[in-house]
């Protein structure tokens, strides 16, 4: 397997992109309430993608939720239910984004 290796100012810069929203240079909420981020599973956690509304429906569809109506509670009921690599593989063969958390080195 490759070793990846991302610089821990973009990891962080990641994870606060959904309050960054901007739309005319104004700063706006985001566009449906998140239920993306980081998700614990069986064997440790997984982040959901969820900037984009197709990246979000296809999450919540394959974690068998609905999109119009699932929560970020719902959305961790779900993923406890996965080891994290093999919900992190199906989420690929789905064009889903869903990744794995590794550990730091």
């Amino acid at each position: 397997m490759a070793e990846i290796n991302v610089p821990l100012r973009s990891a962080c810069a990641d994870f606060t992109s959904s309050a960054l929203y901007l739309l005319d240079g104004k700063r706006i909420k985001a566009p449906r309430p998140p239920v993306g981020g980081l998700h614990p599973t069986a064997d440790g956690y997984v982040r959901i993608h969820d900037s984009f509304p197709n990246h979000r429906d296809g999450a919540l569809k394959l974690l068998g939720l609905d999109p119009e109506a699932s929560t970020k509670s719902d959305v961790s009921e779900k993923t406890r239910q996965w080891s994290a690599l093999d919900l992190e593989r199906r989420a690929v063969d789905n064009k889903v984004v869903i990744a794995a958390l590794r550990s730091y080195r």
